[in-house]
């Protein structure tokens, strides 16, 4: 779909979908992007912590992205890199939505 030139879109932990994600030339779509997740030390924060088997936020940052938070614990956060737009937690999800509108619109291009 990115390589189609279609908006990819996750928040939270779905951006756990994105970490294998390889593109034609062989790197990882998230290789040098700017993207957001659910933190790692958040889990503990939400009492998750003891359900979630990895650290995503490492995972992530394993594979090359410009991982990026909220200041506070729990606060939302969304990025758009290009066609890609990701949300930090559910407390995002409609920030996220919003920018990816925006980004299907052709009004935001470039990196927040």
């Amino acid at each position: 779909m990115y390589e189609a030139g279609k908006v990819v879109s996750a928040v939270c932990h779905d951006t756990a979908a994105l970490q294998n994600v390889q593109l034609t030339n062989g790197e990882y779509l998230v290789k040098g992007k700017n993207v957001t997740g659910f933190r790692y030390s958040d889990e503990r924060v939400a009492g998750v912590k003891k359900f979630v088997p990895y650290d995503l936020e490492g995972a992530l940052k394993e594979r090359g992205m410009n991982y990026s938070h909220a200041f506070l614990p729990l606060g939302g956060h969304s990025v758009v890199d290009g066609l890609l737009v990701t949300g930090q937690n559910p407390n995002s999800a409609t920030e996220t939505a919003e920018m990816a509108l925006e980004v299907l619109r052709g009004r935001r291009l470039d990196s927040y």
